[in-house]
């Protein structure tokens, strides 16, 4: 490579790293806000808190299967074309279970009752099992290009600096759903209705000081949950734009084989064997004969006639 090119490939292996790290990042903003909205779903919609855990344990090993699935796929396609739209499927997702409450009055005509709450809870599971299959197209594509983009040399150093990406995206949702669910939503604890509801969705007595107070608390932010999906989507929605035009496919291996490679001594080329017919030699040479990993032996001159040809060089093993 001129100066000129190793100046412009360091450039988009950096520009690459990062961009990769941004959008791997918000893979985890569309992920582990569902754990920071648990509580308020629980408190507006009733659901159990089994119910809550059997949507983590199907988005968890429908999330680990389809990392496989994305893996076999996204080393056949535009690795920045996979991963942008892959983010903009999984932001969709999460504005879809945000809005899980309103589509199910928009399908069954109710806001309450058993048909409204199962219907909520079927379509909220798949949204997000929806959501894990599309998550697996987040590592795959991340995986192809850095694995291109750097050399064998420094690959465990910037692979290294790019797992922060994991610890970046887990602790800034977690800091955002925090903030959404504790100055979010709407104050109903004026409403005796609505502070009726949310004791009766977790069981709680009136005459019991401590869990009244955590229910004046769900009620003073009713529906700050689903803020906890829409708010993430929209920053992932932005990102995925942002993805697509910071990355790049890395060049055709033929131009980066000088980086990826390392020159190596060429193999030694044995001279062509002669077309006369080769005679078997005696039981005694035959040893002598036998190539081993290392070098070919000299013939001698009293076990081999005159015009047998001379091998030379290593073997290659």
């Amino acid at each position: 490579m001129t100066p000129e090119q190793q100046k412009r490939f360091k450039h988009w292996q950096t520009r690459t790293l990062i961009g990769t790290m941004f959008g791997y990042a918000l893979f985890y903003f569309l992920r582990k806000n569902f754990s920071l909205a648990m509580p308020g779903m629980e408190a507006d919609m009733g659901i159990s808190k089994t119910g809550l855990g059997i949507f983590l344990t199907i988005h968890g090993l429908v999330y680990g299967c389809s990392q496989l699935i994305n893996g076999m796929f996204a080393d056949r396609k535009n690795a920045r074309y996979y991963m942008s739209i892959g983010l903009l499927l999984c932001a969709l997702a999460n504005f879809a279970f945000g809005f899980g409450e309103d589509i199910s009055y928009w399908i069954t005509g109710v806001r309450q009752g058993v048909p409204f709450t199962n219907f909520v809870i079927l379509f909220m599971g798949i949204m997000w099992v929806l959501n894990g299959l599309l998550q697996g197209s987040g590592f795959p594509p991340c995986a192809r290009l850095l694995t291109h983009w750097i050399p064998p040399r420094e690959l465990a150093t910037k692979m290294s600096i790019w797992n922060t990406s994991h610890t970046v995206g887990a602790g800034a949702v977690i800091i955002l759903c925090g903030y959404i669910m504790s100055h979010m939503g709407t104050d109903m604890s004026g409403n005796p209705d609505a502070v009726s509801a949310i004791a009766a969705n977790l069981h709680v007595a009136a005459d019991d000081p401590e869990g009244m107070q955590r229910v004046m608390t769900f009620a003073a932010h009713v529906g700050a949950w689903r803020w906890c999906f829409w708010i993430p989507a929209s920053i992932a929605l932005v990102g995925s734009v942002a993805l697509f035009l910071t990355l790049r496919e890395p060049p055709p291996r033929s131009d980066s084989r000088s980086w990826r490679v390392p020159k190596s001594t060429p193999k030694p080329q044995h001279p062509r064997k002669s077309k006369r017919p080769k005679q078997r030699p005696s039981s005694a040479n035959t040893s002598s004969r036998t190539p081993s990993c290392g070098s070919w032996p000299s013939p001698t001159s009293s076990s081999t006639r005159s015009d047998s040809p001379s091998w030379t060089g290593d073997l290659p093993c």
